[in-house]
């Protein structure tokens, strides 16, 4: 996404479904800072803080790029820039 781009849109979802679409293979992205994932986070999720740098390249450490991901995120907007960061 270039300057100017709009925004990706990113669906909220309820933990349940989260849970759901972990059950059925995708990967959760923790984008919270270390010590929140630390205090407790979903089980098998990996932490790779929004803003990190090289961010995209750190989720395809863990992923193919055509398994959709499922982000825990403390905003919108960190979850938009991930998203924008893998795209």
């Amino acid at each position: 996404h270039g300057p100017g781009s709009p925004l990706p849109t990113v669906p909220q979802l309820s933990a349940a479904e989260a849970l759901d679409l972990l059950a059925k293979g995708r990967l959760c992205v923790d984008l919270r800072d270390s010590s929140e994932f630390c205090a407790g986070h979903l089980a098998g999720s990996v932490n790779i803080r929004a803003g990190s740098p090289q961010f995209g390249e750190r989720v395809r450490w863990f992923t193919r790029p055509e398994r959709p991901l499922v982000l825990a995120a403390k905003s919108v907007a960190d979850a938009q820039w991930a998203i924008a960061q893998c795209g």
